[in-house]
């Protein structure tokens, strides 16, 4: 059985459980061909010194611009703010309580490290408590924007490594420090996943992390599966390969659509698929019966796809597919002169997908040539 049928999906018996979750995809997605990640801007990116860390997360940006990741820098202020007040704020309390029966009973067993930071808990007062939990409400708030601008976080697993003596030494401290990516995750709501990104000089490992919103492990997963086969690492201890990627089945009612211009990854109006629970599923053509045409003051500029009827050419579209009630919503905000109807793809399947009215295309420019329209709208750029 899938580890995520195992973990994903609501439990009744779990008072933290939230039943939406039987509503979101597990399946890794796989990434759509041009899409954003985000880095911590500026100061925000720290090594501690460890300049083999500060390579290796180098060439994993580059990595990911080689898949088709535009690199944005986000500010990092809230999410470093969230993981001190875990580690500082009274958070800890709620550490106490789940220990309390296990310290009473086996206090002496606990490493010495971890009966000096419950130590700690009680001298957190309920308005402290309250006072967290709004500051946090309002740092969530703070990074909402954040997200709609990116698929993913990126960053370093842990920004270096330490020995077991260093720790042993200053374990409060230097554990912060290789929390500082991390720590805030849980309290903001998100989901993460660790992949390897390389080995440091000396042979030691690093890795990276990928963070997005709460239920949208799909997208991550996907992401980071399509990052660790870039490596060409294998996985886990045993040398074992990276499987192929396969065709991967949707779970759920959901309904494929080609698009074909403004909708495409990266373009102006993808947020429109993405907001509503798509999920890239592949890139394609047309059969050679289309004929494409920049359709002059749309704002933001689209094209017109028409079938033609004295022949035409294959025409890139990307196919995504969309929840059944995403996609009806979907469909009816589509303005004149688009519509949708069924295009043939080159590898003999039909999909429903962006047409436009035959009218709408008398003397605008016929963009065929370029065989698409991002590749139109780059030579426009160029």
């Amino acid at each position: 059985m899938k580890v995520t049928d195992v973990i994903g999906g609501y439990d009744p018996t779990y008072p933290f459980s939230k039943p939406e979750a039987d509503s979101v995809p597990l399946t890794p997605a796989t990434p759509p061909p041009r899409f954003r990640f985000g880095i911590p801007k500026g100061e925000a990116l720290r090594f501690f010194g460890d300049t083999e860390a500060e390579r290796l997360f180098a060439e994993a940006v580059a990595r990911m611009r080689d898949l088709g990741g535009d690199v944005v820098e986000i500010d990092f202020a809230p999410f470093e703010e969230t993981q001190r007040i875990l580690y500082e704020g009274p958070w800890i309390s709620e550490r106490a309580l789940s220990l309390d029966a296990v310290l009473e009973k086996h206090r002496d067993a606990i490493h010495p490290v971890t009966r000096q930071i419950l130590s700690n808990s009680g001298k957190f007062t309920a308005l402290d408590t309250f006072a967290a939990i709004h500051r946090i409400a309002e740092l969530k708030r703070d990074t909402r924007s954040v997200w709609e601008d990116i698929a993913v976080l990126m960053v370093p697993t842990a920004p270096t490594i330490y020995t077991k003596d260093e720790i042993a030494a200053d374990p409060i401290s230097l554990n912060a420090k290789l929390g500082i990516y991390t720590n805030f995750v849980n309290l903001m709501g998100l989901c993460g996943i660790a992949v390897p990104n390389g080995f440091r000089n000396d042979g030691l490992p690093l890795g990276v992390t990928f963070l997005a919103p709460g239920f949208q492990e799909a997208k991550a997963a996907g992401i980071a599966a399509a990052f660790h086969r870039s490596t060409g690492l294998s996985l886990a201890m045993f040398d074992n390969p990276y499987p192929e990627a396969a065709a991967l089945l949707l779970e759920g009612d959901y309904r494929e659509i080609a698009v074909v211009g403004a909708h495409l990854s990266g373009m102006p109006l993808n947020h429109e698929l993405t907001t509503r629970g798509g999920i890239f599923r592949r890139a394609a053509k047309t059969t050679d019966a289309y004929r494409l045409y920049a359709l002059n003051g749309t704002v933001p500029p689209k094209p017109g796809l028409i079938r033609a009827a004295d022949g035409g050419a294959g025409i890139a579209v990307e196919v995504w597919a969309l929840p059944a009630a995403g996609f009806g919503d979907f469909i009816a905000r589509i303005p004149a002169p688009l519509g949708v109807g069924k295009l043939a793809l080159e590898d003999g399947s039909e999909v429903t997908g962006f047409l436009c009215e035959s009218t709408a295309i008398d003397g605008q420019p016929d963009i065929t040539a370029y065989g698409g329209w991002r590749a139109y709208r780059q030579s426009v750029a160029a």
